[in-house]
């Protein structure tokens, strides 16, 4: 194995391939995991705004409300995802596998909803803090089970 200093760590490192194996931070993945996190957040605006007019306006319940507002973002985030993110066209089998892990990540996500909407009094707070506690589980459920053919 062949070494260069590299002046930027200031550390001896292998050459070549090796060292891009090396690196603690993948650029790809990171790049990726915001790609995903934008298309997120305009997914969650896009839930919180149905869950808003439902909740307040039409006086549903908070679980339905949520429910809808989840679903709303559901068909946005998987085209974003899929053409943006993950670099593949749905398929039958990606969209059942995607349906399953948001059916899984919604349970979650309205749990944490009602959770959260008793500690803060307020359902857009609730909801946003709880999209957030749950991200992380859904950008894994989706890397890893509903696009994994592609990675």
């Amino acid at each position: 194995m062949q070494w260069w200093y590299d002046n930027r760590t200031k550390m001896n490192v292998p050459a070549g391939e090796d060292y891009k194996e090396m690196r603690f931070v993948n650029v790809k993945h990171v790049k990726e995991f915001l790609s995903y996190v934008s298309i997120g957040v305009v997914g969650k605006i896009i839930s919180l705004l149905v869950l808003h007019v439902l909740f307040t306006w039409f006086h549903f319940s908070l679980s339905f409300s949520g429910f809808i507002g989840f679903l709303a973002s559901l068909f946005f985030i998987i085209q974003g995802n899929s053409k943006l993110v993950f670099n593949t066209k749905i398929k039958t089998n990606i969209f059942i596998k995607y349906c399953l892990a948001m059916v899984l990540t919604c349970v979650i996500y309205l749990m944490l909803l009602s959770f959260f909407y008793i500690i803060f009094n307020n359902h857009l707070i609730g909801s946003i803090v709880a999209s957030i506690t749950n991200y992380p589980f859904h950008f894994v459920l989706n890397k890893f089970f509903v696009f994994k053919e592609n990675h």
